[in-house]
């Protein structure tokens, strides 16, 4: 018998802006450091162990454009994005889809 799936809270991806504290060296590269944020829900500071590679891409889940920085934090690899558009970072976060169970 195949066991049954695990019930998941179904989620959408979105754009969540951060700080971000980062070395600019005297040859143009940038190199993040720790990515911060502070809103109603959460805050905290969460150190970069390793970046990994940076590269041209799309947020295809939150959507935009800029350069993303694989990275790992806390032993998990994320990627992070500067859009050059509109001058700020962001990482791809998760939030619940509310349900509404009284139909």
């Amino acid at each position: 018998m195949l066991p049954l799936p695990k019930h998941r809270t179904p989620e959408y991806i979105y754009k969540r802006y951060v700080d971000v504290i980062l070395r600019h060296d005297a040859e143009g590269a940038i190199t993040p450091l720790s990515i911060e944020w502070a809103d109603g829900d959460t805050c905290g500071s969460y150190k970069i162990t390793q970046v990994l590679y940076a590269r041209p891409e799309s947020s295809i889940g939150a959507g935009g454009f800029g350069m993303m920085y694989q990275i790992i934090v806390n032993g998990k690899t994320t990627k992070l994005f500067y859009s050059d558009f509109d001058n700020k970072w962001f990482v791809e976060a998760k939030r619940p889809i509310p349900i509404d169970y009284t139909r």
